[in-house]
């Protein structure tokens, strides 16, 4: 089980990875190099599996988002997972259930970018019943663990 203080920790990296260890530990009460003996011991653990940069692909030109739900035929399923981990376009591929085998957020330039890789996806690997919806407006992303909360109890600190 972790700590409160671990949480409490994680919840800052959440935030922000980038804040200095210092304004963590003013903020936390924590001194300076048990925060990071903490962050090491989870990044070893596998606890905190890299730390990365939101990027909004919208500024970048990318102004196509979609999730997608894609169900192949199971001799396929390795075939498509490789296809998709190397495609340039993804950004998050999951394993699902319930009618499909995968559900990828894929980014793109354009829709017609969007169409070239389904028409390409269902060419390639025969995928049955594409399901895809386009991320209009992104409203959060990223927050769990984000904010000042309790998650043994899950009351939210004010």
């Amino acid at each position: 089980m972790i700590s409160n203080k671990d949480i409490h920790l994680l919840s800052h990296l959440r935030t922000n990875a980038r804040q200095k260890v210092t304004e963590i530990s003013k903020s936390t009460g924590m001194p300076a190099t048990t925060i990071y003996g903490r962050i090491k011991v989870h990044e070893t653990s596998g606890m905190v599996k890299k730390h990365v940069t939101l990027v909004d692909f919208n500024k970048l030109g990318y102004t196509t988002t979609a999730l997608i739900a894609l169900k192949v035929e199971k001799e396929k399923r390795e075939q498509l997972e490789n296809y998709l981990s190397a495609h340039p376009n993804m950004n998050s591929l999951y394993r699902i259930n319930y009618g499909h085998d995968f559900l990828v957020e894929m980014v793109f330039e354009n829709m017609s970018r969007l169409q070239c890789f389904l028409d390409e996806a269902e060419m390639k690997f025969s995928v049955e019943k594409p399901v895809f919806f386009n991320i209009v407006n992104e409203i959060k992303k990223e927050v769990f663990m984000s904010r000042e909360k309790n998650y043994i109890t899950n009351e939210i600190k004010k």
